[in-house]
């Protein structure tokens, strides 16, 4: 046999075929290897989250739902925000420089937990709406957001909502709407909401601010309406849980509505 040429290498002593070698036909091997389809997450029922990727369900939609606990999974950590008050609405004043403004609503306090739960068990998911504002008079109050297991006693997390601001009817200075208390709270850990800021009467006035509900993550309150001679519906806070905006009314242009609450929201997350 006469000795490999200088474009041919030496036979693989063990029978294998060389990687750097040119296939017949001029495919190179690394064109035949197969693609790998990509891997899609599982849905929450049956994937699991890890340490440095938890899972993470958001419940932003307002009603109730039932949540089931994914195979495998033994806690949850729970994050609850409560839905934001409505501002206030106002009135004509029945002078032509003078103005109404109806007072800010509260903002939605945060609960959290780390529940002990089983695979399979079922927690019932509340999301309430924000708090909607009325015509001339008080802001609606925010509800509660909750989680709450098949044993409530231990299985209970619960944010509650802002209050509504007072409507001006009558002039002077209506007062704010209360932000929703972490003492009216169920969780381990528990922040209340900010209050939103008193109503108004005179020429040159702004309406109350809506608060902002509790940190972490919560929503800001809808800003009070000001300028000369406006008349406006108060403005909306944002989700999760920000309390809405009082109304103004100038001289005699007729009732206004405070501005709607945030709607409010719960995190469901694995490993806590």
């Amino acid at each position: 046999m006469e000795p490999p040429g200088p474009d041919l290498e030496p036979p693989d002593p063990h029978g294998m075929i060389d990687r750097r070698r040119v296939l017949a036909g001029g495919v190179s091997l690394a064109a035949m290897v197969w693609a790998a389809p990509a891997i899609t997450r599982l849905p929450a029922s049956y994937a699991r989250g890890t340490a440095t990727d938890p899972f993470v369900e958001t419940f932003a939609t307002p009603g109730t739902v039932d949540y089931t606990v994914p195979a495998g999974v033994t806690s949850l950590r729970i994050e609850c925000w409560g839905a934001g008050g409505a501002g206030g609405g106002s009135t004509s004043t029945g002078f032509f420089l003078t103005a109404r403004g109806g007072a800010g609503g509260g903002g939605g306090a945060y609960a959290s937990s780390v529940l002990t739960v089983a695979p399979g068990e079922v927690l019932i998911v509340t999301v309430p709406e924000g708090a909607a504002g009325v015509s001339g008079d008080n802001g609606a109050d925010g509800a509660a957001a909750s989680v709450v297991g098949p044993n409530p006693s231990t299985q209970t997390v619960e944010a509650a909502g802002g209050s509504g601001g007072a409507g001006n009817t009558s002039g002077g200075a209506p007062l704010e709407g209360p932000g929703g208390q972490a003492s009216a709270s169920t969780g381990d850990v528990t922040t209340s909401g900010s209050a939103g800021t008193e109503g108004a009467t005179s020429a040159a006035i702004s309406s109350g601010n809506g608060g902002s509900a509790a940190s972490p993550g919560g929503g800001s309150g809808g800003s009070g309406i000001g300028g000369a001679f406006v008349s406006s519906d108060g403005n909306d806070g944002s989700a999760p849980g920000g309390g809405g905006g009082g109304s103004r009314t100038s001289g005699n242009a007729g009732n206004r509505t405070g501005g709607a609450g945030g709607d409010g929201q719960v995190v469901i997350s694995f490993p806590p």
